[in-house]
């Protein structure tokens, strides 16, 4: 037996899993979250609840784009062309995607505030876990934890997740190839 050869007792477990005999025999092994994965749970859950805090005081807060919205959701001439009018006449100065993921919400929910801001509460959560999560990997879980905190908590990037305004969707933009690229690395 090779544990043998090199002076190893076979009962003192197995060296490549680090586990003792009777740690063996009670089963397998739990995995624990460590505080990194805690920290990054929380910190994305501090950054929803500031974006979702009271986000019904706010209306539509941009009327411009909500009724674009609004017409978007009338008819697939007025959602292609971006429309801000129901006749299709006056495009909007957003990129399309961006107001199509809130026409998609409005048709899922009714056209209401929180149906027209939710997307963009959801695209700077996703900002902030994509952020914690990249910076985590290569410099570790302080640096995740704080990279993710500091966008979570920065008040213009609230402010603006909380808004009708589609520039959330850019900051999501740019971070999720982020997690494509790491994996080709």
């Amino acid at each position: 037996m090779a544990t043998e050869e090199i002076g190893v007792a076979p009962d003192e477990g197995d060296l490549a899993s680090g586990r003792s005999p009777a740690a063996e025999a009670s089963g397998p092994e739990v995995a624990t979250p460590s505080w990194g994965t805690v920290a990054q749970i929380a910190v994305v859950a501090l950054g929803a609840l500031l974006r979702l805090w009271r986000l019904d005081q706010n209306g539509f807060d941009n009327e411009y784009y909500a009724a674009a919205v609004r017409s978007m959701t009338a008819g697939w001439h007025t959602f292609f062309y971006n429309s801000f009018d129901p006749a299709g006449f006056v495009s909007v100065d957003k990129p399309p995607l961006a107001l199509w993921i809130q026409v998609a919400s409005a048709k899922l929910f009714g056209f209401r505030p929180l149906a027209v801001l939710l997307p963009q509460v959801l695209e700077g959560v996703a900002a902030v876990a994509i952020t914690s999560h990249l910076v985590r990997r290569h410099w570790g879980p302080w640096a995740g934890a704080l990279a993710g905190l500091f966008l979570a908590v920065t008040p213009i990037a609230v402010a603006v997740d909380r808004s009708g305004n589609t520039d959330t969707g850019l900051v999501l933009v740019e971070a999720a190839p982020g997690v494509g690229i790491e994996s080709l690395v």
